[in-house]
C-alpha cells in the first residue's frame, strides 16, 4: 500500500498484492472510486467505471467538476480507491486519453497491478460520537445537516442511528469529531442497509473516501481502540 492511505496501521486488515486475473470482476461498469494525484497532493476527483480493455486501458466517466468536466492533463499519475465485494482495491494509473462524444470519457492506463485489502475480517468496535450529515454528493456545501450518533465503527464503515430514514444506496457526508483527533470534515459514505428501532434508524454505512486525510484520521482512532482490545 502507499505510505499516505493509513489502511494498514495496526492488524486490522489482511493484504495482498497481485497481478490482475479476472478484470471482469473488479472493473464493474457502475463502481464508483476515488481518484488522488500523486504530483498534487489535495487533487482529487471521484467517478465511475465504464469499461476496460483487456491489458490495455480503462474506461471512466469523465469526472465533473461544478457542472463541468475536470481538466485531466494526459501523463498526470493518479491513485485509485474503491470497495468490491468485501475489498479494498488500490492501484497506480496515468491518464491516457479522453474523449467528448458520444459522452464525456476518459482513458487511464492499465495497472501492472493492484493492492488488495480483505475487509471480511475486520475488527468492530463499539463507540458513541456524535456526528452530523448531509445527503449527496455535492462537496460544495449541504443545504441541511442532518444529526445522528455513531454506535460502532470498522475500518471500511460504521454503524449510525439517526431519526432520519435513509434508503441504500443513498450517498451522506458524514462529520464527527473523534477523541484526541479532532474534526472529520466530510468523509464520502454510501448506506448499505437501514432498520428501524423503536423511535430511530439503524443505518449500515460504507466509506469512499479511502486514502484521504479524513480516513486517515479514521484509520488511527482505530488503531488506538484496537490497542485497547475493544472488539465487539
Amino acid at each position: 500500500m502507499h505510505g499516505d492511505s493509513g489502511f494498514l496501521r495496526g492488524e486490522k486488515a489482511q493484504s495482498d498484492s497481485f497481478l490482475l486475473m479476472d478484470e471482469q470482476s473488479i472493473f464493474l461498469p457502475g463502481i464508483r472510486f476515488n481518484a488522488i494525484a500523486l504530483q498534487a497532493v489535495k487533487s482529487k476527483f471521484a467517478s465511475y467505471f465504464v469499461g476496460y480493455k483487456q491489458d490495455q486501458y480503462i474506461i471512466i466517466e469523465h469526472p465533473i467538476n461544478h457542472g463541468v468536466p475536470m481538466r485531466l492533463e494526459e501523463g498526470t499519475v493518479w491513485i485509485i480507491y474503491f470497495v468490491n465485494n468485501g475489498f479494498i482495491y488500490e492501484f497506480t494509473t496515468k491518464v491516457i486519453g479522453t474523449a467528448k462524444s458520444p459522452m464525456h470519457l476518459a482513458f487511464l492506463s492499465h495497472p501492472e497491478s493492484i493492492d488488495r485489502t480483505d475487509l471480511r475480517f475486520e475488527k468492530r468496535y463499539p463507540v458513541e460520537i456524535e456526528a452530523k450529515f448531509y445527503l449527496g454528493l455535492d462537496e460544495i456545501g449541504p443545504e441541511k445537516w442532518l444529526a445522528g450518533t455513531i454506535r460502532d465503527i470498522s475500518l471500511a464503515g460504521c454503524q449510525l442511528t439517526t431519526e432520519t430514514s435513509l434508503s441504500p444506496d443513498t450517498v451522506i457526508h458524514l462529520s464527527m469529531v473523534l477523541p484526541h483527533l479532532g474534526d472529520i470534515g466530510g468523509m464520502t459514505a454510501v448506506v448499505k442497509n437501514s432498520a428501524e428501532t423503536q423511535d430511530r434508524f439503524l443505518i449500515g454505512l460504507s466509506f469512499f473516501d479511502f486514502g484521504t486525510e479524513d480516513y486517515g484520521k479514521w484509520s488511527d482512532y482505530i488503531t488506538r481502540l484496537n490497542a485497547v482490545s475493544l472488539r465487539v
